[in-house]
């Protein structure tokens, strides 16, 4: 319910969010089961129909929580919503919070897909870096000489400072629980970057906040 009321909240059409939050709040939790709220319904069965791309997924995505058989209304149905939830996740990364979804959409299709199991490695201090990550499922361990630094989970991301910089990796990065990334490459946020120069301060206050806190935790380990 988060996810599809998340989405619709960052669409332009604010009118949306009054009379489909009922259908959210008073979701029932019996299984199969849907709210007797006839208007409300009425009105999302016809916005799953618009022709507005995102609408029609905002709308998808409530009535699948609300236990619809949403490939009545389309065949990828299920995938447009996983995708969806995706882009709900990098927008409420504060690095990407200011950039629309059709910009994310791009973003994430430009984007690879990784899946790791539990220890391996996906990178290891002073290995060359050129891609952000971040974290669709799944625990990372951030470690350095062997001690963890951090455990980053779902919505995290790391590696950042390879997107202004052609340096190496500082620290081990390496899986806790088997785990599902979105690999972002330098080129990629570099285009979006001149498009949105937030963005390179948003990373930059990102920087600081990692490097201050690593930090602090190794003179507390020393």
């Amino acid at each position: 319910r988060e996810n599809a009321l998340e989405a619709l909240a960052s669409l332009p059409h604010q009118f949306l969010i009054k009379p489909l939050s009922p259908i959210l709040n008073n979701h029932p939790n019996t299984q199969n089961q849907i709210v007797s709220l006839p208007q409300q319904m009425t009105m999302l069965h016809e916005i799953a129909l618009t022709s507005d791309n995102w609408i029609r997924i905002g709308a998808l995505s409530v009535l699948k929580n609300l236990n619809c058989p949403v490939t009545l209304y389309e065949e990828n149905a299920l995938k447009e919503i996983e995708r969806m939830s995706i882009l709900t996740l990098l927008k409420s990364v504060p690095l990407f919070s200011e950039l629309s979804l059709d910009d994310l959409s791009e973003i994430e299709s430009q984007a690879k897909y990784q899946t790791f199991i539990a220890e391996d490695i996906i990178f290891k201090r002073g290995d060359v870096g050129r891609e952000l990550f971040i974290i669709i499922e799944g625990e990372i361990d951030i470690v350095y000489e062997g001690r963890i630094l951090v455990t980053l989970k779902a919505g995290s991301y790391f590696g950042e400072m390879a997107l202004i910089e052609n340096g190496t990796r500082s620290a081990d990065a390496v899986v806790r629980t088997n785990c599902k990334l979105l690999c972002i490459y330098q080129h990629v946020f570099i285009q979006y970057a001149m498009k949105n120069p937030t963005i390179l301060l948003d990373l930059c206050r990102s920087m600081s906040k990692t490097i201050n806190s690593l930090n602090a935790k190794l003179s507390v380990s020393k």
